[in-house]
């Protein structure tokens, strides 16, 4: 299949799921959208040169898609699957992703959102816009599912006031609800996130509901050496976290390592790989458990 073929075939899938609304996250077709977005992409990647990335991440590897003169964003080489199993897509499509391995599970979600995201790299130069409403959307579609919980992207604050965000997750009685952000990486607005549960937390009380935001990775290409860096301002989290308000969770899919001991000091910043999301969706929603 051509490039333009796969291109044209991909934006079609692309426009389907953005069109899906919040309770398609939960009963709709996102994930069969998402399974065959990953394929068509793989199915390009795989005509594409890999080329080594000279990492200056402690203990990773990186590497880019090239095609012509066009390179994707950096990809983790130990967590991306050119060769993605099918059994593993199938099941993501059953939700039952904890019936995998930690390792194997980070590997499918990471490659079903890096896929597309390096494809439309290579594609459509300087589209920011699409991999960041296609990675919203699939982390959308893991929480709905996770929670078994259909969100909204507003919430009602006084005086008929609404605050938009990315997605708000609403339990029963005596459980913590959820305010979601979902970020490619925290060089978008991340104090949004703080801000938004701060706005949250006065309206609402502290632990109504529980802010968690979800970040793709940090790294930044620099093209001329062909180096692979991560960005991410730790100690920057530490002054939201503690002067503006408290997130529950930081879920990365690619975790850097200057944020894996974070919880270790205050102001106890919890920040975990996504895969752990799916072994602990439950305590995410019970007000009586610590952070830990």
């Amino acid at each position: 299949m051509e490039s333009r073929q796969i291109e044209q075939n991909l934006i079609e899938l692309y426009q389907s799921l953005k069109k899906s609304g919040n309770k398609d996250l939960l009963t709709g077709n996102v994930p069969g959208i998402i399974v065959e977005m990953d394929k068509v992409s793989r199915s390009l990647l795989n005509t594409c040169k890999p080329v080594d990335l000279n990492s200056l991440i402690l203990n990773k590897q990186y590497q880019v898609f090239k095609l012509n003169k066009k390179i994707s964003r950096p990809i983790n080489k130990s967590l991306f699957d050119l060769d993605l199993p099918e059994e593993n897509s199938d099941l993501y499509l059953k939700n039952k992703l904890s019936h995998l391995e930690r390792k194997d599970l980070a590997r499918l979600i990471y490659t079903l959102s890096m896929s597309f995201c390096a494809v439309i790299d290579i594609l459509r130069v300087g589209d920011k816009k699409s991999p960041a409403t296609f990675f919203e959307k699939f982390i959308g579609n893991i929480f709905a599912r996770g929670f078994n919980i259909a969100p909204t992207t507003t919430l009602e604050m006084l005086n008929d006031e609404i605050l938009a965000t990315d997605y708000i997750f609403k339990t029963d009685k005596g459980k913590s609800a959820i305010h979601l952000q979902v970020k490619l990486s925290t060089r978008e607005r991340a104090i949004e996130a703080w801000a938004h549960q701060r706005i949250i937390d006065g309206i609402f009380g502290i632990d109504t509901y529980r802010g968690v935001l979800v970040v793709m990775s940090e790294t930044n290409l620099k093209s001329k050496s062909m180096s692979v860096a991560d960005v991410c301002v730790p100690k920057q989290w530490g002054i939201y976290q503690r002067y503006i308000a408290k997130l529950y969770r930081v879920y990365y899919l690619d975790v850097p390592p200057r944020t894996e001991n974070l919880h270790l000091e205050d102001p106890h910043i919890q920040v975990k790989h996504l895969s752990e999301f799916f072994f602990e969706s439950d305590r995410l929603l019970t007000k009586s458990v610590d952070q830990l």
